[in-house]
C-alpha cells in the first residue's frame, strides 16, 4: 500500500543571483587577439596575430587554436562566424597582406577567397548581412575609400564603383583595432567610421554599398583618433565609439549617438565611457537598447541606448562580440586574453529573474516537483502549465537547464499540424541561436504530442510491449480466478444438494430454485465489482496527485484530448494551446512573472 504523504504549497521565485561580470578563460595562446565572433552560448571564434585563430564549442571551457596554412605572418583583425563550422577571417596589411579566408569545416581547411591586388589598399574590417552577403572596407585608394562586396558567400568579391563614394579628407582612414569599424543592418544598410586630423566621420549606404553619403561625428580628431567601432540596433538608431588610442584613459570625444540613420550625430553627455573604446556591441532582445563597450582601459555598459554609461570592469580588451541570442558575450585582448560575460543584457545587476516563476512545490519523501507558469503573448494568462521534476528550485537556478514539458489543449480551430509547425519553427530558431546549427535530434525532441491515458507517445514503443505482456498475465490470472470461483460454486452446489432435494419435496419449483441461485451469484458479482471499481478510482486519483518524481515519470494524467509540447532549448511561444481542465484545476494558484 502506498504511504501517505504531505503536500505543502509554496510561492517562490526562481532568482539567479549572479552579477554580470567578465570571467577569464584560458585560450592556450599568447598572441594578441583582435577579432572575436560569438555565435551562441556554446560556440565562438577568435582571431589574432601570427595567423592565429581559435574556436570553442563548449562555452569557452576549452579553446582549440590553430594557424591558417601559408598565413603565419597574417594579422587577423576580424572574424565573422555563422556556426561551429563556418567562419571568415580578415587579415590586415598593405597590398597583398589584406586577405579574406573562409572555412566550412571548423578550421580543418581554409580557402583564400580574396587577396588585395590594389597598391595602397589596406583593409580594416568586414561585416556580413547573412551567409551570402558581406562587405569589406579599405583605407582610401586614389582619394576614395575602397569597398568590396560579395553575394555568394565569399566565392567572389566585387569592387564597388568609387565614383559614388565621397572623397576622403587629408589623412583620413579607418581603424582596424577590432574589426568593427563597419556595421550592417537589415538586408542592405551599412555604415563605416573613420578618423584623422580633419575629424571623425561616418559613411552610410542603404543599397548594400553602391552609393554613399557621409556625415561628421563629434568624436576626437587627430592622426590616432576618430571612430573605431559602430553598432546599430535598427535602421535609425546607432552608436559610435572611439577616441584617441594613444590616450587610453581620456574619455573626451569617445562616444556619439544617431537617431536618423547616421545623417546626424550627437555627442554623449557627461556619463560617457571611461576612456578610449575600441569596440561597442548591441545586446539584442532587450526592451531598452543595452550596449557594452570595451577598450584597453576597461569596459562600460549602457541600459538606455547609449545616453548614460557606467563602468562594467577594469579589465582591458580590444574587441568583443555578443551572440545573437543576447545572453552571452566574449571579449579578447592582449596576450591571448579571452573572457566571457554571461547575461550581458543585464550588466551590473546583482540579481536576475528567470523567465519562469515557480508557483507550487510539492514535497514528497524529501523530493520535490513544481508547477511553473509560462507567460507568452500568444497564450492566455492561464493557458499553460509546465512540470519540472525533483529539485525544482535548483533546476531553475541552473542556467544551462532548458528542459520543460507543457500540457495544454489546442485552441478551437487550430490543428495539431499548425501548432506542431509553430513549435518546430521556434525550436529551429533557438537551436540556431544557441548552438549555431540545427540537429535532427533537436527537431525530434521539439514536437507536439497527443496525450492518451497519461502515456507519453514518445515512450509508446518501449511501454506498449511491456503493457501487453502485463495485460496478458493479468488475463491469465483472471481466467485462473474465474476457474477457481467456478469450482467453488460447483462444490457449493454439491454441498447444497440435500438442501435442494428437501426444498423440492416441500413443493419448490425448479425456476424458483434457479432464480435464487442467480440472485446469489449476481449479488456476489456486484459486490466484488463495486469494491474493484472503488479501488481503481482511488488508485487513479492518488496517481494523478502524486508529484512526478515520486512516480518516476515525466507526465501526469492529462485527459485524452490533451497535448504535450516537448522542447529542449525551445519554449513554444506561438503554439495556440489551452490547458487541460485537470491541469487547470491543479494549477489554480499560478502567479504571473
Amino acid at each position: 500500500m502506498l504511504k501517505s504523504f504531505s503536500l505543502s504549497l509554496l510561492l517562490v521565485f526562481c532568482v539567479a543571483e549572479a552579477r554580470a561580470q567578465w570571467a577569464e578563460q584560458p585560450s592556450g595562446v599568447g598572441v594578441r587577439l583582435r577579432g572575436v565572433s560569438a555565435v551562441s552560448r556554446m560556440v565562438a571564434w577568435a582571431s589574432g596575430a601570427g595567423g592565429t585563430y581559435l574556436r570553442t564549442t563548449d562555452g569557452g571551457r576549452s579553446w582549440r587554436a590553430g594557424l591558417v596554412p601559408d598565413a603565419e605572418g597574417s594579422d587577423f583583425r576580424d572574424v565573422d562566424a555563422f556556426d561551429a563550422d563556418t567562419a571568415f577571417l580578415l587579415s590586415i596589411g598593405e597590398g597583398e597582406k589584406s586577405r579574406i579566408y573562409k572555412t566550412t569545416d571548423g578550421g580543418l581547411h581554409w580557402t583564400l577567397q580574396f587577396q588585395n591586388r590594389r597598391p595602397g589598399a589596406f583593409f580594416d574590417c568586414m561585416a556580413f548581412w547573412d551567409r551570402a552577403h558581406g562587405i569589406a572596407i579599405s583605407d582610401p585608394v586614389d582619394g576614395r575609400f575602397l569597398v568590396v562586396t560579395t553575394d555568394d558567400g565569399g566565392r567572389t568579391w566585387r569592387e564597388m564603383d568609387a565614383v559614388r563614394m565621397p572623397p576622403a579628407q587629408t589623412g583620413e582612414g579607418a581603424f582596424a583595432a577590432s574589426g568593427t569599424c563597419v556595421a550592417v543592418e537589415g538586408t542592405s544598410n551599412v555604415w563605416f567610421g573613420t578618423g584623422g586630423p580633419a575629424g571623425a566621420r561616418v559613411f552610410r549606404s542603404s543599397d548594400g554599398g553602391r552609393a554613399w553619403d557621409v556625415s561628421t561625428a563629434p568624436l576626437a580628431n587627430g592622426k590616432s583618433a576618430g571612430v573605431f567601432s559602430l553598432a546599430f540596433w535598427d535602421a535609425r538608431h546607432g552608436v559610435a565609439v572611439g577616441g584617441d588610442y594613444t590616450k587610453e584613459q581620456d574619455a573626451a570625444g569617445n562616444a556619439a549617438l544617431t537617431t536618423d540613420g547616421g545623417k546626424t550625430w550627437q555627442p554623449v553627455g557627461d556619463k560617457r565611457p571611461n576612456g578610449y573604446r575600441s569596440c561597442v556591441a548591441v545586446i539584442r532582445g532587450t526592451r531598452r537598447s543595452t550596449l557594452v563597450a570595451v577598450g584597453p582601459s576597461g569596459s562600460d555598459y549602457s541600459n538606455d541606448g547609449g545616453r548614460a554609461w557606467s563602468a562594467l570592469g577594469a579589465e582591458g580588451f580590444q574587441s568583443m562580440s555578443v551572440a545573437r541570442s543576447g545572453d552571452i558575450a566574449w571579449a579578447v585582448g592582449e596576450g591571448g586574453h579571452v573572457a566571457r560575460l554571461d547575461a550581458p543584457s543585464r550588466p551590473g545587476r546583482t540579481g536576475r529573474r528567470a523567465r519562469w516563476k515557480v508557483s507550487h512545490i510539492a514535497h514528497v519523501k524529501g523530493s520535490s516537483s513544481c508547477i511553473v507558469r509560462a507567460m507568452y503573448p500568444a497564450l492566455n494568462p492561464s493557458d499553460a502549465a509546465g512540470f519540472v521534476g525533483g529539485g525544482a528550485a535548483g533546476r531553475f537556478q541552473e542556467r544551462q537547464n532548458h528542459w520543460l514539458e507543457v500540457f495544454a489543449r489546442l485552441r478551437n480551430g487550430v490543428s495539431r499540424e499548425q501548432a506542431g509547425a509553430e513549435l518546430a519553427t521556434v525550436a529551429r530558431r533557438v537551436a540556431e541561436t544557441n548552438f549555431g546549427k540545427v540537429e535532427a535530434e533537436t527537431l525530434r525532441r521539439a514536437q507536439l504530442l497527443k496525450m492518451s491515458g497519461g502515456m507519453d507517445p514518445s515512450d509508446r514503443e518501449e511501454v506498449l510491449p511491456v503493457a501487453w505482456l502485463v495485460m496478458g498475465v493479468m488475463a491469465l490470472v483472471l481466467l485462473i480466478a474465474c476457474a477457481n470461483i467456478a469450482g467453488l460454486l460447483v462444490a457449493r452446489a454439491a454441498v447444497r444438494r440435500r438442501e435442494t432435494a428437501i426444498r423440492q419435496a416441500l413443493g419448490a419449483s425448479r425456476p424458483r430454485l434457479v432464480r435464487q441461485w442467480l440472485t446469489e451469484s449476481v449479488l456476489l458479482g456486484v459486490v466484488g465489482g463495486a469494491l474493484g471499481l472503488l479501488l481503481a478510482l482511488w488508485v487513479r486519483a492518488y496517481r494523478v496527485t502524486l508529484p512526478l518524481d515520486y512516480l518516476g515519470g515525466s507526465h501526469a494524467q492529462a485527459g485524452r484530448q490533451a497535448s504535450s509540447g516537448h522542447a529542449r532549448h525551445a519554449h513554444p511561444q506561438g503554439a495556440q494551446l489551452r490547458p487541460a481542465p485537470r491541469l487547470r484545476r491543479r494549477a489554480a494558484h499560478h502567479a504571473d512573472v
